[in-house]
């Protein structure tokens, strides 16, 4: 086809425009070709371009098509009409359009990647990494194409091959944002949240406006500073969340992640209101309507509470944890509609294990408010085996363990010179077994106006774990090997951790249960520490952990011959504290406390060397933040219908029965 010579130097000149920016320059010289020739193939193709550009896709398709008409085996037009086809989500017929382009030219390595994309939008992630590799031998320093391929691995659940594939992405490009805001994503899946990390800050470094890498950030921050206890990586992730929101006033989730950071540093209030502004900006936002009841519930204003969970019902009808938590929060008094929901729902085909593990809490809960016991075991029965189905429990290495402590936390131990802890008397240790009364304890505690309730903290237990990174040894043996002064430089840190609560208390209260394994660790480092032990009647105790989903490690609580094993460790292993430590624990009977509350009370205040405070006595109406599974009970005043409660399912609590028949 011969092309004059002054539209020929016309489409040069525009296509110079073009490769410059200059776009509208180059279209008007496009169009002035078009009114001169309108079926010229080049023209239609560039002004196509453009358009595709613009984000026009459907122009782009006619203005390629138009141009494929004249020039039907230039594979450049069938790959941007691709891309256009694509655009308007016409994945299939942009794939052919791909492939027609590839029978053209098959060594194009962007059309092979270009495959790759639409099959993976299209869920053939096989099909996508395997046109992803294609187009990676043609080109192997095809960086966007290496980050695709791990993105595609992700989604396959093979994040280790994913990581690599990110890796080489940025190790052709440094500076690739993306790339490192999906290895942070990906290192984060594998719990490797030092590099997540990392990655991350790298991401918003580039790109200090990605907000999706600072909310990551703040979700790494978040899951580092709960498992750790650490405040400070709280605070980090308050500040990451903020970020995003101030590059999006509108960034539901971000405000949804700072609601749930807010809520785990006990600041309720601040809360509630950024959960409240998530689900204003989404009304569907079904994680922030269940932690939006969780913040509520914690400050027992239960209205409210059940409200949301009835809203992350409504959004997410198969949302199972939101429904247990409802159970949770009312007293059924008939079989009513949420019941049935629940039983539809752990009925139905398509419910996970994981969906029914937590429905059978709540159902057993509600059917055990209707005194249908015998039903209520059954479903309690099924959501401790599905969830014992997914953790270890090994009782023979815990009574190991349990052994080498007592060897070491001996009575000779204390005797020695070097164990001289801390003389700081803030702490105040609330321990025993779970659901044994230590919640109530600590209430009890919170209210007299000397004492600040800091909740659930595992920093001993990151002491002593922390201990054995510092040679061959592991805790407990290596606090043998301990220098003069260590004993005291940990009691030190301990009630630095402690102080970043409250500044002002003159007592701290630590209610971990679980702190009963390192009582001589306490003790040792702490020596002028209350330590509070909650007793409990052992089948009471036993039932209300079977009855309960734990967040915590409490794997031999889903089996009940595994439950009255490791019961039985946890007394023998309070008869030896009480035995190298005697009169340095101070004992709680549950049942005497709640037969005759102010005695009681009077004695725990005594016991603390505290003066008596009337508050104590009124601590449900305390409106201090509680987010154990023990936040309902504590908001009552003393209750005696959980005394001798197992005896309600007495037949199907036989195993545990006979295992603890000598205790």
């Amino acid at each position: 086809m011969n092309i004059p010579t002054h539209i020929q130097d016309m489409l040069q000149n525009g296509l110079r425009l073009h490769q410059a920016g200059r776009l509208n320059e180059a279209e008007s010289l496009y169009r002035q070709i078009l009114q001169a020739k309108p079926s010229h193939p080049d023209a239609n193709h560039l002004l196509g371009v453009l358009a595709l550009q613009a984000g026009s896709n459907q122009a782009a398709v006619e203005l390629i098509t138009k141009a494929l008409r004249k020039k039907p085996k230039e594979a450049e037009y069938h790959r941007n009409l691709g891309v256009a086809l694509g655009g308007l989500g016409r994945l299939d017929d942009a794939i052919r359009s791909f492939r027609k382009a590839l029978r053209l030219n098959p060594r194009l390595a962007e059309v092979h990647y270009n495959i790759g994309s639409a099959l993976q939008q299209q869920g053939q992630l096989e099909g996508a990494v395997e046109s992803y590799g294609k187009a990676l031998a043609i080109n192997p320093e095809y960086a966007q194409c290496h980050n695709n391929t791990g993105t595609a691995l992700m989604a396959l659940g093979r994040p280790e091959e994913a990581i690599a594939c990110y890796q080489k992405a940025l190790e052709i490009t440094p500076n690739y944002a993306e790339a490192h805001y999906n290895a942070g994503f990906a290192l984060g899946q594998l719990g490797q949240n030092d590099d997540a990390i990392f990655h991350y800050r790298q991401a918003v470094t580039i790109r200090p406006d990605y907000k999706k890498a600072h909310n990551n950030l703040g979700n790494v921050y978040k899951e580092r500073g709960n498992t750790n206890k650490n405040r400070g990586l709280l605070e980090k992730a308050l500040e990451s969340f903020r970020r995003a929101i101030a590059i999006d006033p509108d960034y539901a989730q971000a405000y949804g992640n700072l609601g749930s950071a807010l809520s785990d540093l006990g600041r309720m209030d601040d809360a509630i209101e950024a959960l409240q502004r998530a689900v204003e900006l989404d009304p569907n936002y079904t994680e922030a309507h269940h932690n939006l009841g969780l913040s509520f519930q914690a400050l027992s204003l239960m209205d409210e509470a059940r409200a949301s969970f009835r809203e992350a019902i409504r959004t997410s009808p198969d949302f199972a944890e939101a429904h247990t938590e409802l159970a949770l929060s009312i007293k059924h008094k008939d079989h009513d509609d949420e019941m049935r929901a629940m039983e539809k729902l752990i009925a139905s085909p398509g419910s996970t294990d994981k969906q029914k593990m937590h429905l059978g809490f709540g159902l057993g809960k509600a059917f055990e408010d209707l005194g249908q016991y015998d039903t209520a075991f059954e479903f309690f029965r099924l959501a401790n085996s599905l969830k014992r189905e997914t953790i270890s429990c090994d009782i023979q290495r815990d009574e190991t363990y349990y052994q080498k402590i007592a060897d070491v936390f001996s009575s000779s131990f204390f005797e020695k010179p070097v164990v001289t802890g801390d003389d700081d008397n803030t702490p105040i240790f609330i321990l025993g077994m779970p659901r044994s009364g230590t919640s109530l304890v600590e209430q009890i505690l919170a209210c007299h106006p000397q004492v600040y309730g800091a909740g659930e903290l595992n920093y001993i237990a990151n002491m002593c774990t922390g201990l054995g990174q510092e040679g061959g040894k592991s805790f407990p043996e290596i606090v043998v090997d301990l220098r003069p002064g260590d004993f005291k430089k940990f009691g030190r840190e301990y009630v630095e951790r402690l102080r970043e609560h409250e500044t002002t208390a003159n007592y701290i209260t630590d209610k971990m249960p679980h702190n009963f394994v390192n009582i001589g660790m306490i003790r040792a480092t702490l020596p002028n520490a209350k330590i509070i032990h909650c007793n409990r009647n052992p089948m009471d105790t036993c039932l209300s952990l079977y009855k309960n989903i734990f967040s915590g490690a409490h794997n031999y609580a889903y089996e009940l011959n595994e439950l009255g094993q490791y019961y039985k460790l946890y007394l023998k292993l309070m008869d030896h504290w009480r035995q190298v430590l005697p009169g340095q624990i101070i004992e709680i009977q549950y049942e005497e406390l709640v037969d005759k509350p102010e005695p009681g009370i009077r004695q725990l205040l005594a016991d603390c060397g505290l003066p008596f405070d009337e508050a104590c006595l009124r601590f449900h109406e305390s409106d201090r933040a509680v987010k154990t599974v023990s936040v309902n009970q504590v908001r009552k005043p003393m209750y005696k219908s959980s005394v001798n409660s197992w005896k309600r399912y007495e037949d199907g609590l036989a195993p545990l029965r006979d295992i603890l028949a000598d205790v």
